[in-house]
C-alpha cells in the first residue's frame, strides 16, 4: 500500500515537471516570454496590510515600475540592451523587460504604500483601505 502511495506521488511530480518542460517549450516557440512568472513574487495579508516581496535581480530601483489600480497590483521592469555583448542570447533578450500584475483581495491605501529595494528583492508594504465595521440594521414597521 506505502509503496503504491509513494509510487504514485513520484509519477505525479514527474507529469508535473513535463507538463512545466513543455509549457515553456510552447511558449517560446509562439514567440511569448517563457518567464511569464518572473519576477518570483511571495504575498503575505497580514491584519492591517499587504506585503510583497518580488525577486528581481539584475534590475536597478530606476528599472522598475510599480502601479496600483484598484485591487490590482503591477510590476513593470525595463532594462536596456546591452549592446557590448555583439548579440542577443534567447533567455537574457527575454528577461530585458517583464510585467506580472496581481489581483489583491481587496483595496489598499495608495498613498501610503512604501517600497524598499534591497540586493535584488523588491519590498512593497500595501496598508489595507479602512473599511467600516459591519453592524446591524434594524427595519422599522410602519
Amino acid at each position: 500500500m506505502e509503496l503504491t502511495l509513494w509510487k504514485n506521488q513520484q509519477i505525479g511530480l514527474l507529469k508535473s515537471d513535463m507538463d512545466r518542460l513543455f509549457d515553456r517549450w510552447w511558449s517560446l516557440l509562439a514567440g511569448k516570454s517563457a518567464w511569464q512568472n518572473f519576477p518570483s513574487i511571495d504575498a503575505v495579508e497580514g491584519k492591517d496590510a499587504f506585503l510583497i516581496k518580488a525577486e528581481v535581480p539584475g534590475y536597478h530601483p530606476d528599472e522598475i515600475e510599480i502601479s496600483v489600480s484598484g485591487e490590482e497590483l503591477t510590476i513593470l521592469g525595463r532594462k536596456e540592451m546591452d549592446s557590448s555583448s555583439g548579440g542577443i542570447g534567447l533567455e537574457r533578450g527575454a528577461l530585458e523587460s517583464f510585467s506580472r500584475t496581481i489581483r489583491l483581495p481587496c483595496s489598499v491605501d495608495s498613498d501610503r504604500i512604501a517600497a524598499f529595494y534591497k540586493e535584488g528583492v523588491l519590498t512593497i508594504r500595501m496598508p489595507k483601505r479602512g473599511t467600516a465595521e459591519r453592524r446591524r440594521i434594524e427595519i422599522v414597521v410602519k
